[in-house]
């Protein structure tokens, strides 16, 4: 069945259909936004997944100059949870590690919401942080 502008917009109107635009003839469906409104940017070549975790990376960068921590790494993969001949794995993907003190520090970036004075995390962040530690020992940093 071939759908006219007509037809789209008659649909949009009575409700029927949400979440699309009509660019010329043809519906697109339109992108959703982030959960937590970041915006994913570019620093040096580095791709972040928001403004706040490139902040991050930039005064770690800073501390690193200075000899404070070594060895910074962005985006460490942790794997979880691997099965034999399994396609998928569960893995924990570190937003920063680097070495404080001769310590391993983990860091990952997370939002903070304001009115309830905690940091806003989901519940499979909850459950990699268990296993993390669990598995590996490590303690995960929220910043």
């Amino acid at each position: 069945m071939t759908w006219t502008l007509t037809d789209i917009e008659r649909l949009q109107t009575a409700g029927k259909i949400r979440g699309h635009k009509v660019i010329g003839k043809e519906p697109v469906t339109a992108k959703k936004g982030s959960k937590y409104k970041n915006v994913r940017c570019e620093y040096q070549g580095l791709k972040f997944d928001s403004a706040k975790e490139r902040d991050r990376y930039i005064t770690l960068k800073v501390l690193e100059t200075q000899g404070i921590i070594t060895d910074l790494k962005h985006w460490v993969k942790y794997l979880l949870i691997a099965v034999p001949n399994a396609k998928y794995q569960l893995a924990y993907i570190a937003d920063f590690t680097y070495m404080r003190d001769g310590e391993l520090v983990v860091e990952d970036v997370k939002p903070f919401d304001r009115k309830t004075g905690k940091y806003l995390l989901s519940a499979l962040f909850k459950r990699k942080a268990k296993l993390m530690k669990r598995v590996h020992g490590i303690t995960i940093k929220i910043v």
